[in-house]
């Protein structure tokens, strides 16, 4: 394995990651149609993304840490299997209440990518452990920002529920493939389930950086959900724009994935606090720009790069100083990070459609510039440092 380049197995777990994570935000630019074809109201099924995001939050906490306890690449493959069910159950929903019961499954089995994560760490070349967990994060990023093109676009072509049958079809493939390619890999220490959840929770007590971060990570994933949460409803109730035009801000929001590549290569560097403020003043100049989209979509556009832009470097930065915290139990961190993640998302989700319903699209803008302006306070009033923790583990 050469230390100058990355694995291409490496290059295949981000391709991966971003199938896996696509997999979750397909029904944001679809709420309008999936209401209109269940004959619902939109407020019974804007339920669908912040519960596909709790059920991915409990995932995360129940089922990542069998990383360090299982063997990895059976783990994800039979993950694969179940989200690929799950995804049929929303595919062949008569009712909101199969959709919700599909999209809560879909999230708790759809813990792949961040599986992928940490072990693209593992398999990384010396010194290119940020570089390559930062690669596959660009796939997840890519990943949720193309699922939303992809989204619109099936819909606009053959219906909402097409785009979930060929989804579960790929996670079938990508289950066959992902078997071939990926080496075996287990966990040195093996320690019953019971202590490993234990183990998760006092790492929780013991790490305040670790707590730090998840905080910083679940106020940046509130950001990016306020924003995806309500633009299609948005769009469609302020220009009349259907699912296609809505799928193709997607390709807006690229900025984040390759933000996410940067950042890891910060935290290989040790410049954690200047790509933290960087990503919250992207973050907050984001929304700033938001609140003029009414007048101009040139404005949204250019808003939603900084957004995106900024959450992939807060998203990247954190995530990678969490995983140095304690190199023996990425799993476990990422665990705990990708919950508070994941019920930050859940939280910003539901809050933001609130505010929309209520108040309209100013509220939500005025709820993003809050999040954005707390995320800076919390590094600039309290700069990053190592905990004794971290210095050990390196």
């Amino acid at each position: 394995m050469s230390s100058t380049k990355i694995p291409l197995v490496i290059w295949v777990m981000a391709v991966a990651a971003g199938l896996g994570a696509a997999n979750l935000h397909y029904s944001q630019p679809l709420l309008p149609s999936i209401a209109s074809s269940l004959h619902v109201s939109l407020a019974d099924v804007g339920w669908l993304p912040a519960l596909t995001q709790l059920g991915f939050a409990l995932g995360i906490f129940f089922l990542l840490p069998l990383s360090d306890l299982l063997e990895r690449r059976r783990l994800i493959v039979s993950l694969l299997l179940l989200a690929s069910a799950a995804l049929l159950i929303q595919g062949y929903a008569a009712t909101p209440a199969w959709l919700l019961a599909g999209g809560f499954l879909l999230g708790l089995w759809g813990v792949v990518p961040q599986l992928l994560t940490p072990f693209a760490a593992l398999l990384a070349p010396a010194g290119r452990a940020g570089q390559a967990s930062g690669l596959v994060l660009s796939g997840v990023l890519s990943g949720v920002l193309l699922s939303k093109v992809l989204a619109g676009w099936v819909a606009s072509a053959s219906g909402w529920r097409t785009l979930y049958f060929v989804a579960s079809i790929v996670m079938l493939l990508l289950a066959a493939y992902l078997r071939w390619v990926l080496p075996q890999s287990r966990h040195h220490e093996r320690q019953s389930y019971r202590k490993l959840l234990k183990s998760s929770i006092n790492m929780t007590r013991q790490l305040p950086a670790l707590r730090r971060h998840t905080l910083k990570g679940a106020i940046t994933f509130a950001l990016f959900m306020a924003f995806w949460a309500t633009y299609a409803i948005w769009l469609q109730q302020q220009f009349g724009y259907g699912p296609n035009i809505a799928g193709l801000f997607g390709l807006a929001g690229m900025a984040g994935a390759g933000a996410a590549s940067l950042a890891g290569r910060a935290i290989d560097r040790g410049q954690f606090r200047h790509t933290q403020l960087l990503s919250g003043a992207l973050m907050l100049s984001g929304f700033i720009l938001l609140f003029a989209a009414e007048k101009s979509l040139v404005f949204m556009v250019i808003g939603l790069l900084l957004l995106d832009g900024g959450a992939g470097l807060s998203h990247s930065a954190n995530q990678n100083a969490a995983f140095t915290l304690d190199l023996a139990a990425r799993g476990r961190i990422n665990s705990i990070y990708m919950c508070g993640y994941f019920v930050g998302g859940s939280l910003g989700t539901l809050l933001a459609t609130r505010l929309f319903l209520l108040w309209g699209w100013y509220a939500v803008c005025s709820f993003g510039v809050v999040l954005a302006l707390i995320m800076i306070a919390t590094e600039w009033l309290r700069p990053h440092s190592k905990t004794p923790s971290a210095i050990i583990s390196r």
